[in-house]
């Protein structure tokens, strides 16, 4: 699928998901803004980066920094002080999940569905915790 294609569908999904919740959500005009949604709840209203998790062996993961031409090729840019939550939509699970820039890993960041073989539950990231409607309780 092209990947503005897939972009497209994914803030969709995204955005079917947060109006089937009943929140108004906000479309920016521009499309240079680094955040795709913004919502409003008790707290203010909060800046969302809609992304594409690939479902890989009982993982959701998802890029947490934008590729962005310039003279040399390309540079990737972290998202820290544009956007509060990452919008990840799997569709391997077919769920949406928020994950908290504050909570972001610096590149990449894995969300597991099932605990791994090895037994480890240290430093994991559980899926079911960034479900929309685990987050969405605290905005």
């Amino acid at each position: 699928m092209d990947p503005n294609a897939k972009g497209d569908k994914v803030e969709a999904m995204v955005l079917s998901d947060l109006v089937n919740r009943e929140f108004d959500v906000l479309i920016p005009f521009s499309e240079s803004n680094r955040y795709d949604l913004v919502i409003q709840g008790e707290a203010g209203f909060h800046k969302l980066q809609c992304k594409s998790g690939r479902y890989k062996q009982d993982r959701i993961i998802f890029s947490t920094k934008s590729s962005r031409p310039n003279t040399t090729g390309s540079t990737r840019e972290d998202y820290r002080g544009d956007i509060d939550y990452f919008a990840v939509y799997s569709f391997g699970t077919e769920e949406t999940y928020l994950v908290p820039i504050s909570k972001a890993a610096n590149g990449e960041m894995t969300l597991r569905t099932q605990p791994p073989d090895n037994g480890q539950s240290k430093g994991i990231n559980w899926a079911e915790d960034y479900l929309i409607d685990a987050q969405l309780r605290d905005l």
